[in-house]
């Protein structure tokens, strides 16, 4: 790609997630203003197919923007449809949100890779994990602290990994908070409506308490693993 192309590209990159992002958000401000963040909790959608299709609009918007994290949207998930539809409802989600700047960075971001390469050092160490194995970057990347989200996928997007190979590996590593959120917004929405202890069954406990272990003994060693290496200090 020459010169000219790659800027063209970049340009293009900053130019239509904000016009896509402003479209979005207002339409979302008019939501927002005729209901408060209590009453979207308690609310109860008449018609399921509208609030799922509302949800991944606003799973769109977050992919595009900072307004909100998707911790907001997996708990809101799990208010409206409940823990089973709920996760279906948060994968659905999620296959949008990683899908819409994965596609900005694939057709515009190519002269975004370099200078991220630059300003993240240890990308660069991971990004010889994907030369060999597309899933398994794509995973780190959602697991190491390294970008956020959004601009893993534009990053990843930008650098042509494998579309498949791509959302597998960040509907892997985004999971587990995923289902946490929804597990425990369902838990809350139960003790609201007094079924607090009924929903608090044993398979859910265990299935929190494994999220939990293998959440957190996953990044600290996945982070360990890839963080940058000190250079030896000079003895002389």
């Amino acid at each position: 790609m020459s010169k000219k192309d790659s800027s063209h590209s970049s340009r293009m990159l900053k130019i239509l997630p904000p016009i896509l992002t402003v479209a979005l958000v207002l339409l979302c401000i008019y939501i927002g203003s005729r209901m408060s963040i209590q009453g979207l909790i308690s609310y109860t959608p008449s018609n399921v197919l509208l609030a799922a299709a509302g949800i991944l609009a606003l799973f769109a918007v977050k992919s595009l923007s900072v307004i909100f994290p998707l911790s907001v949207l997996y708990i809101v998930s799990a208010f409206w449809f409940g823990k089973w539809v709920g996760l279906a409802v948060c994968y659905l989600g999620l296959v949008v949100s990683c899908t819409i700047p994965y596609l900005l960075g694939r057709h515009f971001g190519a002269g975004m890779v370099e200078q991220l390469l630059c300003k993240y050092p240890k990308l660069r160490q991971l990004q010889s994990v994907g030369d060999s194995n597309q899933l398994m970057f794509s995973y780190l990347l959602r697991i190491v602290s390294v970008l956020p989200g959004d601009l893993c996928s534009l990053f990843l997007g930008a650098c042509s990994v494998d579309y498949r190979r791509y959302l597998i590996g960040s509907l892997l590593g985004l999971s587990p908070m995923m289902i946490l959120h929804v597990l425990f917004a369902d838990l809350f929405a139960q003790s609201l409506s007094g079924s607090f202890w009924e929903a608090l069954t044993p398979q859910t406990i265990v299935a929190i308490v494994v999220l939990v272990v293998v959440s957190i003994i996953s990044s600290v060693i996945l982070n360990k693993r890839y963080s940058p290496k000190e250079p030896p200090a000079d003895r002389t």
